[in-house]
């Protein structure tokens, strides 16, 4: 679960839809008393908050946030200078990011984050063996529940085609292109049958996909269910 802490309700709602699109749970605050209210309620894996409802440098209002949450604390700000960071950092945050931001650059952070913090085989609170698909680019290799799947190449291309653009849509044709080539850009027969025998080697229930889903008259999505392993994400398949 991410808290997602934003005075103005556009940017919280933008960032909260974008971490919902990638599998997280979220719930939303908007200063920092509502924070802490919720924080009595909710036990976040993750928060995400502004540097000017923190009052930096000075540290207090950060402190009694790290004592009230153990979750990851990932300040935003428009601020890049040394003195914040490094006020926030030595204060309980655990990461800093400055703005204006790219959401996939949240959303990388945030596993980063987690991981760094719970370790490999702990993400979001679920054993990674359990819970997740895991994607090997280099070795081209994927591991679901603890055991290893075997896919052709052109299911994996088709895998980490999606993967590598995790929470966003893929279009039926630029999918086609990108793993068939341009000549296939209509043959979306193909993609049907693919992400079909995929389902069946990689989902628990196949008719209620975890990790690819449908965005009907659009195309296909990887969820936040799916990790990288290493975080390898420049590879090209």
């Amino acid at each position: 679960m991410v808290l997602v802490v934003e005075p103005e309700s556009a940017e919280r709602r933008r960032v909260a839809s974008a971490l919902e699109r990638s599998g997280y749970a979220v719930v939303e605050a908007a200063d920092l008393p509502q924070t802490l209210d919720t924080l009595d309620s909710v036990n976040p894996d993750v928060v995400v908050l502004p540097t000017r409802i923190l009052d930096l440098p000075d540290t207090q209002r950060l402190k009694i946030l790290r004592q009230k949450s153990q979750a990851v604390l990932l300040v935003v700000s428009d601020r890049s200078g040394t003195t914040e960071i490094v006020a926030a950092l030595e204060s309980g945050a655990d990461d800093y990011l400055t703005t204006p931001f790219a959401l996939g650059e949240l959303l990388a952070r945030i596993r980063v984050t987690l991981r760094r913090r719970r370790g490999e085989e702990y993400i979001e609170g679920h054993p990674v063996d359990e819970d997740r698909l895991v994607v090997d680019p280099t070795s081209k290799s994927v591991m679901v529940r603890g055991r290893e799947v075997h896919l052709t190449p052109t299911e994996f291309k088709l895998l980490w085609t999606l993967v590598r653009n995790e929470g966003q849509v893929v279009g039926h044709r630029d999918l086609l292109g990108k793993v068939w080539g341009a000549a296939y850009a209509e043959e979306t027969h193909y993609l049907r049958v693919f992400v079909g025998q995929l389902r069946q080697k990689i989902e628990l229930e196949p008719s209620q996909p975890r990790y690819i889903v449908t965005e009907p008259g659009r195309g296909y999505r990887a969820t936040g269910q799916v990790d990288v392993a290493a975080n390898v994400r420049h590879f090209t398949a």
